[in-house]
């Protein structure tokens, strides 16, 4: 139990950092291409205006889909942590015997709202 939750924290890490180096490029590209204009429909409450070539754009996207899949990754494995270390607490030493029992869907994300 305990060499399989350190090799979960090991992928945790990874994910972290996977959030991380993917926020900060979103953050990056953010300060470079969006721009304060002041907003038509409500007066003292600027807007973001993106400028961008289609190349940067599809950039973008995919540094926000691979960080938002990172995301989904790095909850996947704190919801597989919490797992270990409950059964840590209650005395489990069994591992695969454990982890066969619990209700597999409680890693899953929940099922997105319908589209409008």
């Amino acid at each position: 139990m305990y060499g399989r939750l350190a090799h979960n924290y090991e992928f945790l890490a990874d994910s972290r950092e996977s959030v991380y180096r993917g926020c900060n490029a979103i953050a990056a590209m953010r300060q470079r291409f969006a721009h304060l204009t002041p907003n038509s429909t409500t007066p003292g409450s600027p807007s973001l205006i993106w400028t961008m070539t289609v190349e940067q754009a599809d950039r973008f996207a995919q540094t926000a889909a691979d960080t938002r899949n990172a995301i989904q990754g790095l909850c996947f494995r704190l919801r597989w942590s919490d797992i270990y270390e409950q059964a840590l607490i209650q005395g489990e030493v069994r591992a695969d015997e454990r982890m066969m029992k619990i209700n597999q869907e409680r890693f899953e994300d929940p099922p997105a709202p319908p589209t409008p």
